[in-house]
């Protein structure tokens, strides 16, 4: 089960954030995969990536902050169930694991 609304966000981000008048052949990849008994969501954007030179503030996010509490509703033994890269003008990638 994917918890309603917890994917939402981070799409909305993608257009909200990584693409802007300038974006040449914007792309969004949404995966869906399984590794022993997790769902691997991959969220991954090739948009001009994250502006801020350090990326653990991003932690500080109440979006990200409130989805990882939606997920500890759901499952308490996933460590660290979102994570995030990103690479100036390269896109992110988020992957979140339930």
């Amino acid at each position: 089960e994917i918890p309603p609304m917890l994917i939402q966000p981070f799409i909305e981000n993608v257009f909200v954030h990584a693409f802007d008048s300038r974006s040449v052949n914007p792309k969004l990849t949404l995966s869906f995969t399984q590794n022993d008994n997790y769902l691997v969501i991959e969220i991954i954007d090739n948009g001009k990536g994250i502006q801020s030179p350090n990326l653990d503030k991003l932690h500080a996010s109440k979006g990200i902050d409130l989805a990882q509490e939606r997920i500890a509703l759901f499952q308490r033994d996933i460590v660290n169930p979102i994570s995030i890269s990103s690479k100036l003008n390269e896109g992110t990638t988020v992957v979140l694991k339930l």
